[in-house]
């Protein structure tokens, strides 16, 4: 039987242009994947972005949807302390009955969601301090009140109402809000500016060693009929102040934004006078994220103190879904361009394998046909 590739090089020309026929026959499917590949990348890449642009502007308007519901929120409990401020005001002297039928007047379940507690604290100066307390003492459940912790400064300003009326809370009473450092300051922003402040991180007192994140809103109260022109002269004119009490992560887990965002919140306090910024509140607090790898900065300029909120998309805090649209287009565009690559290929080879076969039943008919022959000419010799 003669050598396919004896007979190829017997004939000119036959061999390189059989080369060539098989290199063009998976040159072109090879190019064709390429460039469906390519095709799908682009492809991909270009849903991707607009993907991204999608969710930043979700995540912006979300963000600035947030923000102004907490800034929102202080200014209606900042109405409500107005509203304590006016009847402390009013009500002159030391009365827990009046107290108690104005708390019982007011609804916190309406409109007030996240309050703690508000609450009464008077200025008590040395000078007149042991009267006050005598008048205190007199009040109905206030016989064993006293001011701590036991200071010897000329000012104290210890709670002595205090609302909603129940037990925990009473374990404030007396408490003097002028011995904590970042209560005092809140109290002398209140002076200076005769308007809301509010205070750095604190943790109140009936939270015991929980030691739960807090903060209070204050208004300072004055003597009627003194001067009020300077910072000085509103000093000696402070007769106490009104304050609402609040759990950051209670109040700010009952608005109704952040429940159902995406994000992720992070707030710090920027820290006041001393520059420590303090982080207040973590909606997401398993999350390992860089503060500067933020979507999303706000701040909150509120009561002297500047709330800073840091936003994290569900991307920047490595959430996303590993079958999302531009992976599907890439994956299914690469998977039918190799299909289509091998279909090309196999119908450009469809004709080499046709003569291949036929090149072979040539053969074997052949080889039959000299069996055959040398049969016959056996049996004619016999």
């Amino acid at each position: 039987m003669p050598d396919p590739a004896s007979a190829l090089q017997g004939k000119p020309g036959m061999l390189p242009r059989l080369l060539h026929r098989r290199t063009l026959n998976w040159l072109l499917p090879l190019v064709l994947f390429l460039l469906l590949a390519g095709a799908s990348l682009l492809a991909a890449r270009w849903q991707a972005g607009i993907q991204r642009e999608s969710r930043e502007l979700a995540a912006t308007v979300e963000a600035a949807s947030i923000t102004a519901e907490i800034r929102e929120q202080l200014q209606l409990h900042a109405q409500f302390l107005r509203s304590v401020q006016a009847f402390a005001v009013a009500e002159t002297g030391i009365n827990l009955a009046r107290w108690r039928r104005f708390a019982l007047a007011i609804d916190l379940d309406r409109g007030l969601s996240g309050l703690f507690a508000y609450a009464y604290a008077p200025a008590m100066r040395r000078p007149e301090r042991t009267g006050l307390i005598a008048a205190v003492r007199e009040q109905a459940d206030r016989a064993d009140f006293r001011v701590f912790p036991e200071s010897t400064a000329d000012l104290s300003t210890p709670i002595i109402f205090i609302a909603p009326d129940k037990p925990p809370l009473q374990s404030a009473v007396g408490f003097d809000l002028y011995s904590d450092a970042v209560r005092r300051e809140a109290i002398e922003t209140a002076i200076a500016t005769r308007n809301i402040s509010m205070s750095g991180p604190i943790f109140l007192v009936p939270d015991g060693e929980a030691r739960r994140p807090s903060f209070l809103m204050l208004h300072a109260l004055y003597h009627p009929g003194m001067p009020l022109n300077d910072v000085e002269e509103r000093r000696q004119a402070f007769s106490g102040v009104v304050l609402t009490a609040y759990r950051t992560d209670d109040f700010l887990n009952a608005l109704q934004v952040p429940l159902k965002s995406h994000l992720r919140i992070r707030i710090h306090d920027d820290g006041g006078s001393n520059g420590q910024a303090t982080l207040i509140y973590d909606s997401a607090p398993e999350l390992i994220v860089d503060d500067d790898t933020a979507s999303h900065h706000h701040e909150i300029d509120f009561g002297g103190r500047n709330w800073v909120l840091r936003f994290f998309s569900p991307s920047t805090a490595g959430s996303e879904s590993l079958l999302d649209t531009p992976t599907l287009i890439l994956s299914g565009g690469v998977l039918a361009a190799a299909l289509l690559g091998l279909l090309f290929y196999h119908l450009a080879t469809h004709r080499e394998r046709a003569e291949r076969y036929a090149r072979q039943l040539t053969r074997e008919l052949h080889d039959s046909e000299e069996r055959l022959r040398l049969a016959s000419r056996g049996t004619n010799d016999g």
